[in-house]
């Protein structure tokens, strides 16, 4: 996860990883917590994802961002 300022220069970068064994529940669940702390300290920043192609990753990811709403 990277924060970019208005000129698109990086404020702050963070990095999830999960093993195989581990899965993505929780890697999820860390990433989620990570953006609404973001949100509340910043207010509504725009959001672009970058992942795999994988979809049983972006029907997770899309299940998160529902879950925001």
């Amino acid at each position: 996860m990277t924060i970019h300022d208005e000129h698109g220069d990086t404020i702050e970068s963070k990095r999830f990883a999960a093993t195989a064994e581990e899965g993505p529940t929780g890697l999820l669940e860390r990433l989620g917590s990570e953006v609404r702390h973001v949100f509340a300290r910043c207010g509504a920043l725009p959001l672009t994802i970058v992942q795999d192609g994988a979809p049983e990753l972006w029907n997770l990811v899309e299940d998160l961002l529902a879950s925001r709403n």
